[in-house]
């Protein structure tokens, strides 16, 4: 796949960098390739050394997000009193699909902590979950 493309006016003995961005999806094995003059339209002393390409291996990543828009609840504003349903999105943004991740869910009402739910999930890379924690939590 082509990732980009330009061209350059190169002074003798002179260098140039050129950067090209490409987002790394997946993990594994990668090669980038780097190829001058594709077309051979510049004469040169030797043509063999225009292309060269570097392996490089990508190591599988879990990222596991909560954002602050990621929790939310049934009633705004909440009234003292009543019951309220809360619910959170949890993120993969890795390039790995998680293994069995544990969960806490905990509110701090004051000086008071109480954790409301704990339960285990499994994220595919890339995916979000969402989990409605039911009223009952005044």
């Amino acid at each position: 796949m082509l990732v980009g493309e330009t061209t350059l006016n190169v002074l003798n003995r002179s260098t140039m960098v050129v950067n090209f961005p490409y987002e790394l999806k997946r993990s594994g094995r990668v090669v980038l390739t780097a190829e001058v003059d594709p077309d051979n339209s510049i004469t040169e002393e030797s043509e063999i050394n225009n292309t060269l390409s570097k392996v490089i291996y990508i190591e599988p990543s879990v990222d596991l997000v909560v954002l602050d828009s990621d929790i939310s609840i049934d009633t705004n504003p909440a009234v003292v009193g009543n019951d309220v349903t809360f619910k959170v999105t949890i993120r993969n943004e890795g390039t790995s699909d998680t293994s069995s991740t544990e969960v806490r869910y905990v509110v701090t009402d004051g000086n008071t902590t109480r954790e409301l739910l704990t339960n285990s999930l499994q994220l595919a890379a890339g995916s979000p979950r969402s989990k409605p924690l039911p009223g009952g939590w005044t």
